[in-house]
């Protein structure tokens, strides 16, 4: 099959002059490396873009849910993290990374998920945590089993605490 006939085939031929080809495919070659450079501009983006979580009535809370996300408070504010586990499964959360100069851990504690208490249920352990200073600052949590060192947790949640000055 020759370069006339199948795709091109119910197409109207027309002369093209000497030269006018190979600048057409070199426009449409720049045109979709020009599409592909933009689809991999706005998929980095999307990527690079965290949601953010911001405080509102100087409380704010996070969850699993909002693992990777940046948190918008300001000094004085609370931070809520709510992350459930099992007790009987032994893993725990814990802090990896915090830095109290910038987050004081004020208050920790178990809540029951289920209004029934049954044995092996999961539960949503609660750390409330208050910013010192402005600045920012990372918060990381790994979910292991503490005798087994901090090597291998099975789970990491984390997020990025930005604390502006008091009433701004």
């Amino acid at each position: 099959m020759g370069h006339e006939e199948g795709f091109f085939s119910g197409l109207e031929k027309k002369a093209v002059p000497p030269g006018v080809r190979g600048a057409s495919r070199a426009r449409a070659a720049a045109g979709l490396i020009a599409v592909g450079i933009c689809m991999v501009v706005l998929a980095c983006l999307h990527c690079a873009t965290t949601p953010s979580v911001i405080s509102e009535g100087g409380v704010v809370t996070v969850t699993a849910e909002d693992n990777g996300a940046t948190v918008e408070m300001a000094v004085g504010d609370i931070l809520q993290i709510e992350l459930m586990w099992t007790p009987s499964t032994v893993y725990r959360w814990r802090f990896d990374v915090l830095d109290e100069a910038y987050l004081e851990l004020i208050e920790e504690g178990i809540r029951q998920i289920s209004t029934e208490k049954l044995e092996g249920a999961p539960v949503l352990s609660v750390w409330r945590l208050r910013a010192e200073q402005a600045g920012e600052t990372l918060i990381r949590m790994a979910y292991d089993r503490p005798w087994e060192g901090g090597d291998k947790p099975v789970k990491w949640f984390w997020v990025n605490v930005r604390i502006r000055p008091h009433g701004r």
